[in-house]
């Protein structure tokens, strides 16, 4: 929700200092505005327009569809003490029209002891480990899943069962009503990540990804790396598609589409 109190200028280095320092100290502040700007993506050559409330204690960015997010202090340490290195994402697409399989391995370096959490928005969780050690599910509430780590590297891993999505967000799945054939594709912008897997869904953190995709033998599965392999799917009435690992890119960007798709590939 957007109010325009004050009139509308472009983003100055000023305001970008000042809106830091508005998000370090007001725990109502937006932590993906923060995050995008310790990115660098809120400078002069990114988003443009920035309105400053005059007796509002936090900013608000004009991005379409922006959500506010709370910014407590553990979110703070993620901001500040996280790096991700890569993500395995496993996505099975064969147990029904409703919702799906997700299994997300996410290595990353505490660079600090402290609490963190990972956001998951599934239907249920069916198990989580961190460093190899199992979780009790209760943790997960809220979608979230609180992890106290020390310093340095550290896995979790998390299996869960997530809901397709009918208004294009998430992993969107439709009937065409044409061939009642059925097809899947990902939007995982702007906070819409955590409803596919469980993940760090903050833009600073850029990992690399290994994606793979069971799905019906008939269907057409893309994703952001290249082809490997498709092979039967273990324990599942379809075929397991693996993709290359991609460089590194946020939650937003990860993509599938699945279904009797058509498809073309071009390198340039």
């Amino acid at each position: 929700m957007l109010r325009t109190r004050s009139p509308v200028r472009l983003l100055t280095l000023e305001d970008r200092d000042a809106a830091l320092e508005l998000c370090a100290r007001d725990p109502a502040a937006n932590v993906y505005v923060a995050s995008r700007i310790l990115d660098g993506a809120l400078g002069l050559h990114g988003w443009q327009w920035l309105f400053l409330l005059e007796a509002a204690p936090s900013i608000l960015l004009a991005c379409a569809g922006l959500q506010r997010l709370g910014l407590d202090a553990r979110i703070r340490a993620a901001v500040e003490g996280i790096d991700v290195d890569d993500v395995t994402l496993e996505l099975d697409l064969t147990t029904g029209p409703e919702t799906f399989g997700s299994r997300s391995q996410v290595r990353f370096r505490a660079r600090q002891a402290g609490e963190t959490f990972l956001d998951c928005q599934a239907v249920r969780v069916t198990a989580i480990s961190l460093d190899g050690e199992p979780l009790p599910l209760e943790v997960w509430a809220e979608g979230r899943i609180p992890l106290e780590v020390a310093e340095g590297e550290h896995v979790v891993e998390v299996h869960a069962v997530m809901p397709y999505s009918r208004e294009g967000v998430g992993l969107h799945r439709l009937t065409d009503p044409a061939d009642g054939q059925d097809y899947v594709w990902s939007n995982l912008a702007l906070d819409a990540a955590p409803r596919v897997l469980a993940c760090f869904d903050q833009p600073d953190l850029k990992p690399e990804w290994e994606i793979s995709v069971v799905a019906p033998s008939a269907w057409t599965v893309v994703s952001n790396g290249d082809l490997v392999t498709s092979t039967p799917a273990e324990g599942a009435d379809g075929v397991r598609h693996v993709f290359s690992r991609t460089r590194r890119f946020p939650t937003y960007v990860a993509a599938v589409c699945a279904g009797p798709w058509a498809s073309e590939a071009t390198t340039h």
